[in-house]
């Protein structure tokens, strides 16, 4: 499995660099601080919700790969621990 890294401040700032772009983009738009401010703010609420659903996704991939695997395995003839029988419990005992 490939781990993707999760950045929030990296996640914020493409935001906000392809927010930025759009909004440029616009005719008769002028891009002052008190958009810039707002863009920046709104750019850090989005980076966490995608941050955070971004680790919901890599561990549930990881949970499914891990079923796989015991799938796998119990498929392939390989078996986990082996328990003892009742009456070679009491046997030990």
């Amino acid at each position: 499995m490939k781990k993707l890294s999760v950045h929030k401040k990296e996640i914020s700032a493409n935001l906000a660099k392809a927010v930025e772009q759009a909004i440029q983009a616009i005719d008769n738009v002028k891009q002052g601080k008190k958009l810039k401010k707002l863009v920046q703010r709104s750019s850090k609420k989005i980076a966490e919700k995608i941050a955070e659903q971004l680790k919901k996704e890599q561990k549930k991939q990881k949970q499914t790969e891990k079923s796989l695997a015991k799938m796998e395995k119990a498929l392939g003839g390989e078996a986990g621990k082996k328990k003892k029988a009742k009456t070679e419990k009491k046997k030990d005992a």
